[in-house]
């Protein structure tokens, strides 16, 4: 099973300088007003699907980083005509643009050949423009995971998060839930010094000193799952993440801002 948070470098990659403005701009919209600018969007997401949908899994990737994760692991574990009985998450926004993206990235993985993939754009939230709305996004996410993705474990499938891509708000947060939810976890990035060269991270789960893994404790609630996401203010006024954490009765997960791409600015 490899679960992959799908962003719009689909639209993005290999676009000018103006549709890919656009695209930044409406990034968060649920829905996009009917003007001249969503009729060149529309007609950009239609452009790009045509295109895409004919494309060789080594094409493919130069158009979505997603895809170039795929096919890295793929070429890792035998190419992806020897793994047509995996299964695939594809991890979207709920915006017009992640859905449009998601949906055309599933129909190329089917016609691949690969008949169980599950789209998963109905996390209401999971966007920038709301951090109280994120916030439950992420809950979601993590009570979604915990009910999931056990089954497969108990299937003893093998489980993979392709970390490569995605919307960058999600990276980090994935990153964590992958010590508890995945058997590996994978990023891979093209190098500075040398054109078309690629590098893939691989990393698992940290085990226990009896060598289980670790997994996420059960709280008992159907319904809420500990999660916090510590404001600015909040840090700033504190300075200690342990009394935020005690004050709100809740875990707290910490990852990277503002992208684990950019080692210059992340901290």
């Amino acid at each position: 099973l490899i679960l992959s948070p799908y962003g719009t470098s689909l639209f993005i990659n290999n676009t000018e300088k103006k549709v890919r403005e656009l695209i930044s701009k409406y990034a968060n919209f649920l829905d996009i007003p009917e003007t001249e600018e969503k009729e060149i969007l529309r007609k950009h997401v239609k452009n790009r699907k045509e295109l895409f949908l004919k494309l060789s899994p080594t094409e493919a990737a130069k158009y979505s980083a997603e895809v170039n994760g795929l096919y890295h692991i793929y070429k890792k574990f035998g190419g992806f005509l020897n793994n047509k009985k995996d299964e695939h998450i594809l991890l979207a926004t709920d915006t017009w643009l992640g859905k449009e993206s998601a949906n055309i990235i599933r129909e190329w993985l089917e016609n691949q050949g690969f008949n169980n993939v599950y789209l998963w754009n109905d996390i209401g939230g999971l966007r920038t423009d709301s951090l109280e709305n994120f916030h439950c996004a992420i809950s979601e996410l993590i009570k979604r995971l915990h009910e999931v993705l056990p089954g497969y474990k108990e299937k003893k499938f093998y489980i993979l998060f392709n970390l490569t891509g995605g919307f960058k708000s999600i990276q980090g947060i994935l990153q964590t839930l992958a010590q508890f939810y995945a058997d590996e976890a994978v990023y891979v990035f093209e190098t500075s010094k040398e054109k078309g060269a690629t590098i893939m991270m691989s990393y698992k789960p940290k085990t226990s000193e009896e060598g289980e893994v670790c997994t996420v404790e059960d709280y008992n609630s159907e319904t809420h799952f500990m999660y916090h996401i510590v404001k600015p203010e909040e840090f700033e006024k504190s300075g200690n993440v342990k009394e935020i954490i005690v004050d709100h009765d809740c875990s707290c997960l910490l990852y990277t801002s503002p992208s684990p791409r950019d080692l210059s600015t992340s901290r």
